[in-house]
């Protein structure tokens, strides 16, 4: 008796620090609208991706949200959307990797219906320098008037969180772990199985309890093609 009742105090305190973790990530607070601003190679803007929080559920320690996104170009014409859910489960964020999908490839399926597997990739509140990441793979169709248009994969592999850093975007300063992994995107024309993979090396600055809040993507030879930085946050709750 006298080490149960540690142990269920022990689980009893995780549970509270988990759900605080929880409602501290801004995919996870109601009502919260926040800008990502997206940059070529060279760091010039490419244009802005506006998320928005439409739908809060908690479930004790446990919650979830509706994620919707509306990318902007540099001229202001409006193009892809996008909407997943976020969950926050015993401590660890589970990020819908739909919103994850390279942005300009998905342009050209702005307008067309998607259907896809529900894939998440995690983060736990508690990392570790050296510490391994689960991988994720997603497909999903691509369907315009009741015709298959395209199949489009993407895995992400070999997370690993390389250590931690000071990073400054005009939304704040933070202490982000810095997390590499490898993405591979792929779309096949209609059933042919036909298509070019695109390999990306990405590196990503995840504040722990918060989110991402920077992330650069190079080529295979390690040339930066493009990043993006918080660059706005307005938490409501």
């Amino acid at each position: 008796m006298k080490l149960l009742i540690p142990l269920i105090y022990f689980l009893f305190t995780m549970s509270i620090a988990s759900a605080q973790d929880c409602k501290k990530f801004f995919y996870l607070t109601r009502d919260a609208k926040f800008e990502i601003t997206l940059f070529d190679g060279k760091g010039n803007e490419n244009g802005k991706q506006e998320w928005k929080i439409e739908e809060l559920k908690n479930d004790g320690a446990d919650c979830s949200a509706e994620v919707k996104t509306k990318f902007t170009d540099k001229k202001g014409r409006e193009g892809a959307k996008a909407q997943g859910v976020y969950k926050c489960i015993a401590g660890t964020l589970k990020a819908d990797i739909k919103m994850s999908l390279p942005q300009e490839q998905m342009q050209a399926f702005k307008n067309m219906d998607m259907k896809g597997n529900d894939t998440f990739l995690e983060y736990p509140v508690n990392l570790m320098t050296g510490q391994s990441l689960r991988d994720a793979n997603y497909k999903m169709e691509t369907w315009n008037k009741g015709s298959l248009v395209a199949i489009v994969s993407f895995d992400v592999i070999n997370r690993k969180v390389n250590g931690k850093e000071t990073v400054t975007t005009p939304a704040g300063t933070w202490e982000a772990y810095k997390i590499n992994y490898n993405s591979l995107f792929k779309v096949e024309v209609g059933s042919t199985g036909r298509g070019i993979p695109m390999n990306f090396k990405i590196t990503e600055w995840f504040v722990p309890g918060f989110g991402i809040v920077k992330s650069e993507t190079s080529n295979n030879n390690g040339k930066l093609v493009g990043s993006s930085q918080l660059t706005s946050l307005k938490l409501k709750e």
